[in-house]
């Protein structure tokens, strides 16, 4: 063999660091992954389907679920053990109720605990939409103690975000394939300089 030796034992070193457990190499290694994925989320979030491509059930009011710019931004993914680890964070764990679906317990309200805002024209509104920043009431909207009443049990359907089982969907399985194609060429650019 010809060569530059130095190369040549620079090249085993990274080889080596490769498999070495949560090297910075691993970590290099898995960046263009991590970025594909959230990719693939801005995709689900931002047409309202699942990992499998199929949409998510519509909400109450005819519309399309859980469309969002900042929800995909809620999803951390890091590299450790040679895995692509990916959390989820987001206040009173809305991920995982629609992830898995919920279901609400019906529950009885007593007198006098709960404000109904009205608008000008006797609408109900929102508390946040009648109240400025003084904390005051706006022009033309009114509040009233409810009476006695029972709310009755809501069921938020499964809303799967991401993929359960061993088996990737494609939309996943390509975004992984690609990182890791990406990945390893400039893996192969940096190890031949």
């Amino acid at each position: 063999m010809t060569g530059d030796e130095r190369k040549l034992g620079r090249l085993a070193g990274q080889l080596r660091s490769l498999g070495e457990r949560n090297a910075p190499e691993q970590q290099r290694l898995l960046e263009p992954v991590k970025q594909n994925l959230k990719g693939v989320l801005r995709e689900e979030f931002s047409k309202s389907i699942d990992p499998a491509g199929k949409r998510w059930q519509l909400t109450v009011r005819g519309r399309p679920a859980l469309l969002s710019r900042k929800l995909p931004f809620a999803f951390e993914f890091g590299a450790r053990d040679g895995a692509v680890i990916g959390v989820g964070k987001s206040k009173r764990d809305l991920l995982e109720a629609h992830q898995e679906g919920m279901t609400f317990r019906a529950r009885q309200v007593k007198a006098q605990q709960q404000f109904l805002t009205f608008d000008k024209n006797g609408k109900l509104i929102r508390k946040r939409r009648a109240i400025n920043k003084k904390g005051e009431a706006t022009r033309g909207t009114h509040q009233t103690f409810a009476r006695a009443h029972t709310v009755g049990e809501r069921v938020l359907p499964q809303r799967q975000i991401i993929p359960e089982g061993s088996e990737l969907p494609p939309l996943w399985s390509k975004a992984v394939e690609s990182g890791v194609i990406d990945a390893m060429q400039r893996w192969y650019e940096r190890a031949s300089e």
